[in-house]
C-alpha cells in the first residue's frame, strides 16, 4: 500500500533517520513509538508530502488517500460548527453546488435547445454521481461522528472560533474522519479527548476500512486499537506484532540477541585485529593481514542502543504528614451566571489517598480542582483543607510558568531553598536532563521537555496534597514511567485528572466521576471503576428491557391490570408490524418504479423530446426523495418495536 525507500533526514550533519526501509498495508493498524524528539512526527509529515527528506522516497499508488491530523495547531473559524464539518464532504458539496447551477441555467433555456439538452444530460450524470458519493446522508454522517467525539446538538450551530484549542482539534478529528482517507496518520490523538471519546474512538479505528498510523503513548489506546507496534529506535524502524506488553516482552528478547550478536562480533573483531598486529610486518602474511584489513572495513558494525537514562529507584524527599482528614467539600455549588457547573458536591479526601477525577471534557473537573486549590471561588458551600495540608496544584499549563530565559539547570536551582548540586542534577538525570542537556536554554526546549522540567521543580519540596490537571498530556513513555514511579512512592495525598487509564490504572486507589453537575465515588483503580460502569449500564438496560413482574402476592385487579396493557401492547406492536410489511411494500414498488426511470435517462432516444424527458427527470427525482422519506418512516416504526425479551 505504501513503502518508504532509503529515507534519511539530516539535521546539520546529525541524521534523525538513514536509509529507513518500511511499508504499510491495507487495514494495518500501527502504533509508531519511540522517544520524544527521535522524528516520529517528522516521519509522519514526510508520509504526507509536508515534509522533503534529504534522500530517499515515500512510494504508494496515485489513489492512496492519506489524511493527516497534528498534534495542534489547527484552528477553525468563520463557520458554524456543523457547516464547518460538513466542508469535509468537498466532492458532495462541489456536486450539490453545480446541481443547482444547472437547476438555474434550465430554467432561462429553451427546452428544445442543443444547449438544454446538453445540460440535462450533465444534471443526470451528477445526480448519478451524488448517489454513489452517498450524498443524500453527509449531515447525519457528520452529526454522529461529533457527537461521538464529544459535542452536543446544541454545539452545532455555533460559531467554530467559539471553541478552545482542545476542541478545534476535536474539529479537526471530525473532518478528517468524514473525509475517510485510505490511509489515517494521527499524531497524539487523545491528547485532547477525554475517556468517554477515546472509548468511543476505538470503536470507531477498529472498524474503520483503512489503514491506521498512529503516535500515542497512551498504552489502552494503543492495545485497543493496534496489532502492529513499530518502534523507531537508532535511526531505524523495527517491527513487533502483538500488543503493548507484548512488544515489551520481545523488546527483552530482541536486546538480549543483539548483545549476545555485539559480543560475538567483539570477540571476533579482537581475534581479526590480533592476527593483523602479529603479522602486520612480515611480507609472507601480508595478503592475508591487507586481506583481514579489508574485512574489517567493510564489517556492519552492531551498535549498542545508548543506556537509558531512566532513575528507576529515584524518590523525592517525602512531605511532611498532614492530618487524617486533608480535604473536606460540604454542598458545594459552582455557577457562571445562570448556568450551574457543579451542585451539592460533598466528599472527604484522607490521607494517603491517591484519587482520579474522570468525567467527559466540561463536566466540570478543572473547575472543582482549580476551587480547591484557591483559583477559583466557589459559589456556595465550603471548601475546607485539614490539618497540616500544604498544597501544590500542577495545572495543565503549568509548563508555560517556567522563565524561558533561564537555562534548565537555573530554573531548578530557582525552586530549590536547601538542595546541594549533587541532588538537583540527580533529580534533573531522573527526568532526563543529564550532561550539556542541564545548559539549554527554556526556550529551545520542546512541550515534553517543558512539562518533564516543571514536575521535577514541583517533586523538589513536595506539598502533602498534590493535585495533578492532566500531568501525562506531551510526555513520553519513558518519562510517563518515571513520574508515575515516583508518585507510586509519594505518601502524601494525590488528586490526578486524566485521561491515561494506564497511568491511573496502575497508581489509584479511588475514582471520582464527575457527570450532570454531581460526583460519584467508586472504591478501587481504573479497571474496577470500568468494570463496576459496565455493570451499571447492564443492569440499567435490563431495566429497561424487561418488565417487571408482578409479586407472586399482588392482588387479582392488578394482575388483570398488567394483562391489558400487556394485550394492548401486543396489540400495538402487530399493528407496527403490519405498518412496516406495508412500507417494506412500497419501497420496493418505488424503487422497481426508480429502475425504470434509470432506464429510460439512459436512453439517448427520450432527450429527442425535450418535455418528457424534463418530467422523466422530475419523476426519478420525487421517486428518490418518496424512498428516502419512506425508509425514514421505516427506521422510526423499527425502533418502537419490542426486542423479543421485552
Amino acid at each position: 500500500m505504501l513503502h518508504l525507500v532509503n529515507l534519511t533526514v539530516d539535521f546539520g550533519g546529525r541524521a534523525l533517520f538513514e536509509n529507513l526501509n518500511w511499508h504499510i498495508r491495507h487495514k494495518d493498524r500501527v502504533a509508531l513509538i519511540g522517544a520524544n524528539g527521535v522524528g516520529k512526527s517528522t516521519l509522519m509529515k514526510i508520509i504526507c508530502r509536508e515534509f522533503t527528506p534529504t534522500s530517499g522516497e515515500v512510494v504508494h499508488s496515485k489513489e492512496l488517500t492519506v489524511g493527516y491530523l497534528p498534534q495542534d495547531g489547527l484552528h477553525a473559524h468563520g463557520k458554524p460548527l456543523l457547516a464547518e464539518t460538513m466542508t469535509a464532504f468537498a466532492e458532495i458539496m462541489s456536486v450539490h453546488d453545480r446541481m443547482k447551477v444547472i437547476e438555474h441555467q434550465l430554467a432561462s433555456l429553451d427546452h428544445e435547445s442543443e444547449e438544454y439538452m446538453e445540460l440535462i444530460h450533465r444534471y443526470g450524470d451528477l445526480q448519478h454521481r451524488l448517489e454513489s458519493l452517498d450524498g443524500f446522508s453527509i449531515e447525519a454522517k457528520a452529526a454522529r461522528i461529533l457527537t461521538g467525539l464529544g459535542f452536543k446538538e446544541t454545539d452545532f450551530e455555533k460559531p467554530c472560533e467559539n471553541f478552545s484549542g482542545g476542541w478545534q482539534m476535536r474539529i479537526a478529528l471530525a473532518k478528517l474522519l468524514l473525509q475517510n482517507p485510505d490511509l489515517l496518520l494521527l499524531d497524539e490523538p487523545t491528547n485532547h479527548l477525554d475517556i468517554e471519546s477515546i472509548e468511543w474512538f476505538e470503536n470507531y479505528l477498529k472498524n474503520y476500512e483503512g489503514s491506521v498510523l498512529l503516535i500515542s503513548h497512551d498504552r489502552y489506546f494503543i492495545n485497543a486499537v493496534c496489532d502492529r507496534i513499530t518502534e523507531l529506535e537508532r535511526r531505524q524502524l523495527i517491527d513487533y506484532f502483538g500488543d503493548y506488553e507484548q512488544y515489551e516482552d520481545e523488546k527483552i528478547l530482541s536486546e538480549e540477541r543483539l548483545l549476545a550478536a555485539y559480543e560475538r562480533q567483539q570477540d571476533e573483531l579482537k581475534r581479526v585485529q590480533v592476527f593483523i598486529d602479529r603479522f602486520r610486518y612480515k611480507a609472507s602474511k601480508a595478503r592475508q593481514v591487507q586481506s583481514r584489513v579489508k574485512m574489517l572495513d567493510r564489517m556492519d558494525k552492531i551498535q549498542l542502543p545508548e543506556e537509558e537514562r531512566k532513575a528507576v529507584n529515584f524518590r523525592f524527599p517525602q512531605p511532611v504528614k498532614s492530618g487524617r482528614v486533608v480535604l473536606e467539600m460540604e454542598d458545594v455549588h459552582k455557577s457562571y451566571g445562570n448556568k450551574e457547573v457543579l451542585r451539592n458536591v460533598s466528599f472527604t479526601l484522607e490521607r494517603g489517598e491517591k484519587v482520579a477525577l474522570i468525567g467527559v471534557n466540561g463536566a466540570g473537573k478543572s473547575t472543582l480542582v482549580k476551587m480547591i486549590a484557591g483559583a477559583e471561588p466557589v459559589s456556595r458551600g465550603e471548601i475546607n483543607l485539614g490539618y497540616n495540608v500544604s498544597l501544590e496544584y500542577f495545572a495543565q499549563q503549568q509548563a508555560e510558568k517556567l522563565n524561558i530565559q533561564n537555562t534548565v539547570y537555573e530554573e531548578i536551582t530557582s525552586a530549590s531553598v536547601s538542595h546541594t548540586p549533587v541532588i538537583l542534577r540527580t533529580i534533573l538525570g531522573a527526568f532526563l536532563f543529564s550532561g550539556d542537556d542541564v545548559n539549554k536554554k527554556v526556550n529551545v526546549l520542546s512541550g515534553g521537555e517543558r512539562s518533564r522540567l516543571a514536575f521535577a521543580k514541583m517533586l523538589l519540596n513536595p506539598a502533602n496534597f498534590i493535585i495533578l490537571d492532566e500531568p501525562t498530556n506531551h510526555i513520553d513513555a519513558q518519562t510517563k514511567d518515571i513520574l508515575q514511579g515516583a508518585l507510586a512512592d509519594y505518601e502524601g495525598t494525590l488528586l490526578i485528572v486524566s485521561h491515561d487509564r494506564y497511568f491511573l490504572d496502575n497508581l489509584v486507589n479511588k475514582v471520582i466521576e464527575v457527570k450532570n453537575g454531581a460526583t460519584k465515588i467508586y472504591l478501587g483503580n481504573y479497571s474496577d471503576y470500568h468494570a463496576k460502569k459496565e455493570k451499571e449500564l447492564a443492569e440499567l438496560a435490563a431495566s429497561q428491557s424487561i418488565v417487571k413482574t408482578s409479586e407472586k402476592n399482588s392482588s387479582k385487579e392488578q394482575r388483570q391490570v398488567e394483562k391489558g396493557e400487556r394485550k394492548k401492547a401486543s396489540t400495538e406492536q402487530r399493528r407496527t408490524e403490519k405498518k412496516l410489511s406495508e412500507i417494506e411494500q412500497k419501497i420496493q414498488k418505488q424503487e422497481e418504479f426508480k429502475r425504470t426511470l434509470e432506464t429510460q435517462l439512459a436512453d439517448p432516444e427520450l432527450y429527442k423530446n425535450p418535455d418528457k424527458a424534463k418530467q422523466i427527470q422530475f419523476d426519478y427525482q420525487k421517486t428518490g426523495d418518496q424512498i428516502a422519506k419512506l425508509y425514514e418512516e421505516w427506521e422510526m416504526l423499527a425502533g418502537k418495536i419490542e426486542s423479543p425479551e421485552a
